[in-house]
């Protein structure tokens, strides 16, 4: 083999050790992240990382998504000769995962999805393609952040508001609160004023409270872990990762030895 050659050979087998050390530490942090987090039920799942068990639903805001031919479905990732790149994230509308304690809604933005739903087909001119796909219905394991959004009542403000709209109307003021009808708010009145729009302002408040229906979302981590949504089972996903990991290393050390045996030889090849 000349230089050129060897330089060449060099070259890849630096590339593959590159991309096996990827690969291992891609399935590594993946699978460190889903068996180092415990499950829990969606009513009393903690702030942050989580990891939800449930079943996928269409939430009933949200349109629906059709894949290729029109099948309904709730996210789908086109791949093919033409528009691998073009849809290889796949679909980004949210969809909802529910267990015997509530609900919470998926937003897919940034997810390694597994999907075991992979339709193929062929056109016209013999061009393959495929797409993955999550239906309503299907068992969902899923690994991401998880957040719920908390009832959003400013109690100072609310006050405030009361007592600016009562004294905007300084007859119906005087007639509320005067009660010794010297058409004055003395110090006595005016702190009774103030309580009984407190009063009133927490009253709301509990109102506010008792009507609020709390959102739980679950998302991409902020932090950069591993988010994960799966149609298969969380051993099964475990597998798929540590394959990754066993494949980065066999990938890796090949390439290493490749990199520095032909590394060798170019060394003491002739340059001419």
């Amino acid at each position: 083999m000349n230089s050129v050659e060897l330089m060449a050979l060099t070259a890849f087998c630096g590339g593959l050790a590159a991309l096996g050390f990827y690969c291992f530490y891609r399935g590594f942090s993946r699978l460190r992240s889903v068996e180092d987090t415990a499950a829990s039920r969606i009513a009393s799942a903690a702030q942050g990382y989580a990891e939800l068990c449930g079943e996928a639903f269409k939430l009933e805001e949200v349109r629906e998504l059709f894949a290729h031919a029109g099948v309904s479905c709730l996210w789908y990732r086109s791949l093919g000769e033409d528009n691998l790149e073009a849809n290889a994230s796949g679909t980004q509308q949210p969809f909802g995962i529910r267990d015997e304690s509530g609900y919470a809604v998926v937003l897919p933005y940034r997810a390694q999805v597994e999907s075991v739903h992979r339709h193929r087909w062929k056109d016209d001119s013999g061009r393959a393609y495929a797409e993955d796909r999550i239906y309503a219905g299907d068992r969902l394991y899923i690994v991401g952040e998880f957040t719920s959004s908390e009832p959003g009542f400013d109690l100072e403000k609310a006050v405030a508001d009361k007592l600016l709209q009562w004294r905007e109307d300084p007859a119906g003021l005087l007639e509320r609160f005067d009660t010794d009808h010297d058409g004055r708010i003395d110090a006595q009145e005016d702190w009774k004023m103030r309580m009984q729009a407190l009063q009133q302002a927490q009253a709301e408040e509990d109102a506010a409270i008792t009507q609020y229906r709390a959102v739980n979302l679950i998302k991409s981590p902020a932090d950069g872990r591993a988010f994960v949504i799966s149609t298969r089972p969380r051993r099964s996903l475990n597998q798929r990762l540590l394959a990754w990991e066993l494949v980065g290393i066999v990938a890796f050390l090949a390439g290493i030895v490749g990199a520095g045996y032909f590394g060798a030889l170019l060394l003491s090849h002739p340059l001419i």
